[in-house]
């Protein structure tokens, strides 16, 4: 009982992160052009084998696209800090935009990390995969 509690739990982050993902890839894709249809429907192509049947390459594959995307939003936290650092007292008087800023960095780091835990277990379950694949001598 306790134990398909949890995986369920696991399993409303998992799809809430890949929605995340997929929002954040659709946004940075409008900005750098057309180029985002090619990427939402890997990440949908890939959240359908996850669900599905998934071999230990496809678990590699949600790795890779979750590390990368916990650098994006390492970049955008530094971004965010950095421009929170150059607004000058005057400028802000009430420290409500540095204020705001230093959030939104916490937030990209919070969510950073998520993806590098997501990454994670999906390279164990790769390497769990990929180690009961190999013929025992």
């Amino acid at each position: 009982m306790m134990g398909s509690r949890m995986r369920g739990h696991s399993e409303r982050r998992t799809r809430a992160l890949l929605a995340v993902v997929s929002a954040v890839m659709l946004v940075v894709g409008s900005l750098a052009g057309c180029s985002t249809l090619d990427r939402q429907e890997d990440l949908e192509q890939l959240e359908n084998k996850l669900a599905s049947n998934a071999s230990a390459e496809d678990y590699l594959a949600a790795a890779l696209l979750y590390q990368r995307q916990a650098q994006r939003l390492e970049i955008q936290a530094s971004r965010y800090e950095q421009e929170a650092a150059v607004i000058t007292p005057l400028e802000d008087p009430k420290e409500f935009r540095r204020a705001g800023l230093r959030v939104v960095a916490q937030l990209r780091r919070k969510q950073a990390e998520d993806f590098l835990q997501l990454a994670a277990d999906h390279r164990q379950k790769a390497e769990k995969m990929l180690n009961s694949q190999k013929p025992r001598e």
